[in-house]
């Protein structure tokens, strides 16, 4: 089943139609097109006759039933093939009701399968990114990250520590000392060490985009088997803890090009079409109750469903809700940008004010957006002061406005505000991978809507944010002394008081109409019954590792 043959006959019917129409449908050049329109003619798909002439139309007469054909191949295809086999056809250009059929379909083979696996079976519509804890700056990638590697501490969303591959530490004036479980194995069966340890720990210590924060620590050793010595510029007990508990701070090791990590699950294939983790047997602490997780590439309009394949009615579902976050818009003067005079910045974040109450109220903003008009951290309710401008401020220039796919929708919503305040705009589009792990610096855009994710603990969130952990826009930061000054402090705050300095920090960029809040986003995960222990882990995704599936009780036994 060719996909273009497919495309082409939904799009041009029987009759006359120009030859360039037929090309641009299937995005190829006209040659490309003439030779392709020539061997499905020869094989008896259709009849063509081309146009002679400059501006003559050409004619094209189909002489099978295209779409039922290749829907009763794809259901054949769907009921006898793999599911990563069968999920690129939903890629094709089938009618509404052929997507639904197909839909219908692929969903019953999607969930957890009782064959000689648990595996639960997850639909995704991109691919990951990176699997390597350093690299993993997108909220998908990092999920997976948590799920592969494990951390010398974890954290709640309390801020409360516990033990993670360090069973426990303390504080000895300048030195901050873990000590590692025993029999902590790798997932290609080796040992973990201290020198494990302290490999890693120092390849993140000299990261690019680390290197700021970890800058206290001038030294990581192990002094004695499972011990790891962390040499600080003062005492900072307080800040060590959060510091080993980020996701960047994962433990693992490389061997033969290959990252290995010690988490309770480990990855056994990456593709195009899909990717498949495996539960740790040997992992240090209870092992996940499923065996398997598969993740299937999906077109964006598949309804996502984490379900089983003995659920038969789609109404069996609840939905589990998680705070994933919150959009700004950044200011960026850390260029030569007109955003350097506060009296645009304040008009600009006026017209926001004024108009976010919409959000809500547009259909074409796919995901849970509500209106953010108290400021990044949940639960915050202060009015912050804006100081008014009454007249449009002069521009030496249009501002550029930096759009991703991810924020393509609201973006254009607030180019047509500001433009219709008198703010005149021009956009620059990037994809997701080109602003990945750029810099205010170096993109020299004007102002873009930044999507921040929240990590388990969103007092650290915060502090990534700031610190541009997750996103390197810390450069505005660093620009204003007083916020500079503030961000500073970290290190000699207790986690407990983070919530508290944030707080200041957070009036300072608000009132500076430095970043601007615009929405917070909420993720409804919907979920099918027989699916338990649902607890949301990190970046507001499932916990894999806790989840099980309640056995079907109306199965036969194995006692039977």
């Amino acid at each position: 089943m060719n996909p273009l043959l497919l495309r082409l006959y939904q799009k041009i019917k029987t009759g006359e139609c120009k030859q360039q129409q037929m090309s641009d449908v299937l995005s190829l050049s006209v040659k490309q097109t003439s030779r392709l329109l020539q061997k499905w003619q020869e094989e008896g798909w259709l009849r063509y006759i081309p146009g002679k002439g400059r501006g003559k139309n050409s004619y094209i007469e189909w002489l099978k039933p295209i779409e039922e054909l290749f829907l009763k191949k794809a259901i054949q295809s769907f009921q006898e093939n793999s599911i990563e086999e069968t999920a690129k056809l939903l890629t094709y250009d089938w009618s509404i009701s052929s997507k639904e059929r197909l839909t219908s379909l692929f969903q019953t083979k999607m969930g957890f399968i009782r064959d000689e696996n648990d595996r639960l079976i997850i639909p995704i519509r991109f691919r990951f990114v990176t699997f390597h804890p350093l690299e993993a700056v997108d909220c998908y990638s990092a999920n997976l990250v948590s799920s592969l590697y494990d951390r010398l501490v974890n954290v709640d969303e309390e801020g409360r520590f516990s033990s993670g591959v360090a069973h426990s530490w303390e504080c000895l004036d300048k030195r901050f000392r873990c000590y590692l479980r025993k029999g902590v194995r790798f997932h290609d069966g080796s040992l973990l060490t201290a020198s494990d340890v302290v490999t890693c720990l120092d390849k993140l210590r000299h990261h690019p985009q680390h290197v700021v924060i970890w800058e206290p620590i001038h030294r990581i050793s192990t002094p004695a088997p499972y011990v790891v010595d962390f040499e600080l510029n003062e005492s900072l007990a307080s800040y060590m803890l959060p510091l080993l508990s980020n996701t960047y701070a994962s433990i693992y090791k490389e061997y033969d090009g290959k990252i290995i990590g010690t988490g309770s699950f480990y990855l056994v294939e990456d593709t195009e079409t899909r990717t498949i983790l495996k539960a740790f047997d040997y992992y240090y602490k209870e092992r996940p109750l499923l065996d398997k997780i598969e993740f299937i590439r999906v077109p964006q309009d598949f309804k996502v469903v984490y379900h089983t394949s003995q659920t038969e009615k789609e109404d069996a579902t609840f939905q589990v809700k998680s705070d994933s976050g919150f959009g700004i818009v950044v200011m960026n003067f850390c260029h030569e940008s007109p955003l350097k005079n506060p009296n645009i910045r304040h008009y600009i974040h006026q017209i926001i004010a004024n108009s976010r109450h919409e959000i809500m109220e547009k259909d074409n903003f796919k995901e849970n957006f509500y209106p953010n008009a108290e400021g990044f951290q949940l639960g915050n309710r202060e009015a912050f002061h804006i100081p008014p401008i009454k007249d449009v401020p002069k521009l030496s220039r249009p501002l550029i406005m930096q759009v991703v796919n991810y924020t393509k929708d609201m973006s254009y919503w607030l180019k047509e505000k500001l433009e219709a305040a008198g703010i005149q705009i021009v956009i620059q589009h990037k994809t997701f991978d080109e602003v990945l792990y750029g810099n205010l610096q170096e993109i020299k855009a004007d102002l873009l809507i930044f999507g921040e994710v929240y990590e388990v603990n969103p007092q650290y969130s915060f502090f990534c944010l700031i610190k541009g952990l997750d996103y390197s826009i810390s450069q505005i930061f660093s620009v204003d002394p007083a916020i500079k000054e503030l961000s500073m402090k970290y290190k000699c705050t207790p986690i407990e008081h983070w919530k508290e300095l944030n707080h200041k920090i957070e009036k300072l960029l608000i009132e500076k109409s430095i970043l601007i809040p615009l929405y917070y986003s909420k993720r409804n995960i919907p979920f099918t019954s027989d699916l338990q222990n649902i607890s949301i882990k990190s970046f507001g995704y499932v916990d894999f590792a806790s989840l099980w599936m309640k056995p079907n009780m109306n199965m036969t036994s194995d006692l039977d």
